[in-house]
């Protein structure tokens, strides 16, 4: 019989907001009209890009189970990820080759299949969890064994992640930079699988005036940090991963105020197809109100975008799009998700 995964509203409310940081990151555009020039818009974009991916992994990483059969386990993650992955990556590389004038990083047939195999093209972020998702099982169930493997291994993550490397010309090109610290990020989620439960027992007993207060300055410290330090070498590494744990931490402890947490929620189970659409629901966005309507207006610009791309997109796939199976199947979208559980129970699953 199959077992019901059950999954925790705040967790909902973080993949909810965190795919909002990430449109947002992405609508403080560079083309038609350059945004990164506005002082405001690009503190936005600063503070969304510092946390928003790392928050991602992290949750993924919360949210990784292995149930012992690891090619039926790997299967379907393939196939809820994979599949989606080559299909909007192969939908995007025709438009982009073609139509050059709609896209800031046109490029040819050939090298958006060189893209796609190297660095996983548009969608980066998926190719990072399957590959994560294939090789962390030996890692995890390393880790099992004694909190002294535990703190071993992240501390050896932590230590790919901020070490200076000599970068050969094909590092970039594999994007290593962005995947040593992307996997320490979810190897930190997956440390707190376990000990999730009684963490956030303990937080729903603290009153919420104190937890609050400690969510604001520990968004205080996130926002100076990312504003005001600056450091060398691999201390600015240490200090990047630093700031997101510092953010991640905050936001946390910000879902236990419910209207953020109601409002972030919703948008939890339709991450993975939000982040399908944004490079059609952007490209869509900033050539009307840009290129068509000649809006140049930053903060026009801004909420325009961030209307289209993230909440007019919510509601057309949750009312539209998830309707088709096809669609369905393109997009990754399961079956629909338990009721979140309002009370003290078993970790979640991804």
């Amino acid at each position: 019989m199959a077992e019901t995964k059950p999954r925790y509203p705040e967790i909902d409310a973080l993949k909810g907001l965190a795919m909002f940081l990430v449109i947002l990151g992405h609508a403080v555009i560079w083309f038609p009209v350059n945004l990164h020039a506005d002082p405001v818009c690009l503190k936005i974009f600063q503070l969304a890009s510092s946390v928003h991916i790392h928050l991602f992994f992290f949750l993924s990483g919360l949210l990784f189970s292995y149930n012992g059969r690891y090619g039926l386990w790997l299967g379907k993650k393939a196939l809820r990820l994979g599949v989606p992955f080559l299909i909007f990556n192969l939908l995007d590389m025709l438009p982009r080759a073609l139509l050059t004038a709609f896209f800031r990083r046109p490029r040819p047939l050939s090298e958006s299949l060189l893209s796609l195999v190297l660095n996983g093209g548009e969608l980066w972020f998926l190719r990072a969890l399957l590959i994560f998702y294939a090789l962390f099982v030996p890692l995890a169930l390393l880790q099992k064994r004694s909190i002294l493997w535990k703190i071993m291994v992240e501390a050896a993550l932590i230590f790919l992640a901020v070490y200076p490397w000599r970068k050969p010309p094909w590092y970039a090109d594999l994007d290593l930079d962005r995947l040593r610290l992307c996997l320490l990020f979810f190897n930190t989620g997956c440390l707190f699988r376990k000990p999730y439960p009684a963490l956030r027992a303990r937080l729903q007993a603290v009153p919420l005036p104190p937890k609050l207060i400690a969510a604001l300055a520990l968004a205080a410290i996130w926002v100076f940090s990312v504003f005001r330090i600056r450091l060398p070498g691999w201390q600015a590494w240490a200090l990047v991963i630093v700031n997101a744990l510092v953010a991640i931490a905050a936001f946390w402890l910000l879902t236990c105020w419910k209207p953020f947490l109601r409002f972030f929620e919703r948008f939890g189970p339709w991450t993975l197809q939000l982040y399908l659409l944004n490079s059609w629901t952007m490209g869509a966005s900033r050539y009307v109100v840009c290129t068509l309507l000649g809006v140049t207006a930053p903060a026009v610009i801004l909420v325009c975008n961030m209307a289209v791309d993230f909440f007019l997109s919510y509601l057309l796939i949750k009312y539209v799009l998830s309707r088709f199976r096809v669609l369905r199947f393109a997009m990754g979208v399961t079956a629909p998700p338990p009721p979140p559980l309002r009370a003290k129970s078993a970790p979640p699953d991804g």
